[in-house]
């Protein structure tokens, strides 16, 4: 029964990937021939005309590209939030231990003296 179960699983993934290249064909086949202006900014000759396919090709790149940059930026920005975290605490660290050594050098009287313990 086990066995039946796998070869539905690869089956039914095996067709669902035909079905998306036969989608991704006819879409290539269509829009192919189909063109489409492309407005850049104001102004005269500020349109392309290209064909829908290219159009598409370049606007899902586009957006991956985008998407990456953005990605990379957040994750930019929270390395030197931690970098700056790190040094915080490496601050603060070296502040305690000079503060140890300080009050490790500090000579106090005996207390037969009678006087207050110098600082």
């Amino acid at each position: 029964m086990a066995d039946f179960w796998l070869k539905l699983k690869i089956w039914s993934k095996v067709v669902a990937v035909s079905l998306a290249v036969i989608y991704l064909s006819f879409f290539a086949i269509n829009n192919s021939e189909e063109t489409a202006k492309l407005w850049f900014f104001f102004g005269a000759g500020r349109e392309v005309t290209t064909s829908v396919l290219k159009l598409v090709l370049i606007a899902f790149i586009s957006g991956v590209v985008v998407t990456i940059l953005i990605r990379t930026t957040f994750r930019t920005i929270a390395q030197i939030r931690e970098l700056k975290q790190r040094q915080a605490v490496e601050k603060r660290e070296q502040e305690f231990t000079q503060l140890k050594e300080k009050a490790g050098m500090l000579q106090t009287k005996t207390k037969g003296d009678g006087a207050a313990p110098t600082v």
